[in-house]
C-alpha cells in the first residue's frame, strides 16, 4: 500500500513483492543486475517538527474512584521516501504520487491515525551508476502526520477530610469526593 502503484505487486503471505523493497543497507540497489528491470526501495523515517511537541493531556474518572485514566495525545512526523529504478521509474513514482491521493488509500491511512501532507513535489530524476551501468531512477518523498495516544492508568485521591486548624483550635472541617 505504501508503494500506490496500482500495478505493483503487493504482499503475499505477508512478504514484501520481489520488486517492492525496504530500503536496507544490507539489499541496497547497488545489488541490481539488470538497468531494464523496475524496482521501487522504500524508506519510512521519522522526522522532527514543533507539532511534534505540543501535547494534549487528559485525565478521566473510572469505575474505581481511586484510579484515573490519563490519556496523552501527540502528533508524530512521518516521511516515506520512493527510489523508483528501471525502465518504468517515473511512470512507477507518477503513479505513487497519484494514487496518494487515492480516496481508499487515505481511508487506509485514516485508519491507523495517519493523514498525508499534501505539499508532495513531483519525482526527481537522479540517474544513478551501478556497476559501471546507468540507471533510471526517480525519487518521490511524501510526508504524512499521525495522531499518537497513550492512555495509562495512575493512582487517584478519591476522597479527602479537609480540617482547618488556627491556634485557637479546629475551626471547620469538611469532607470532599472527587468525581471526573
Amino acid at each position: 500500500m505504501l508503494v500506490g502503484a496500482t500495478n505493483a505487486p503487493t504482499r503475499v503471505n505477508g512478504k514484501d513483492p520481489q520488486n517492492v523493497l525496504p530500503l536496507n543497507y544490507s539489499e541496497v540497489p547497488a545489488g541490481l543486475k539488470n538497468v531494464h528491470d523496475d524496482y521501487v526501495f522504500y524508506l519510512v523515517s521519522f522526522t522532527d517538527s514543533p507539532i511534534n511537541r505540543q501535547m494534549e493531556i487528559n485525565d478521566n474518572g473510572s469505575e474505581d474512584p481511586a484510579l484515573l485514566t490519563r490519556s496523552t495525545k501527540h502528533v508524530r512526523n512521518l516521511r516515506i521516501d520512493w527510489q523508483c529504478y528501471g525502465d518504468d521509474a517515473f511512470e512507477w513514482s507518477e503513479q505513487i504520487r497519484i494514487m496518494l491521493f487515492n480516496e481508499d488509500v487515505k481511508q487506509l491511512l485514516k485508519a491507523q491515525g495517519i493523514s498525508l501532507i499534501t505539499d508532495v513535489p513531483e519525482p526527481v530524476f537522479i540517474p544513478e551508476m551501478i556497476n559501471h551501468q546507468w540507471y533510471y531512477r526517480y525519487d518521490i518523498r511524501a510526508s504524512f502526520n499521525q495522531l499518537v495516544t497513550f492512555q495509562t492508568t495512575i493512582p487517584a485521591l478519591a476522597s479527602a477530610d479537609i480540617i482547618i486548624e488556627s491556634e485557637k483550635g479546629v475551626e471547620a472541617t469538611c469532607s470532599v469526593s472527587a468525581t471526573l
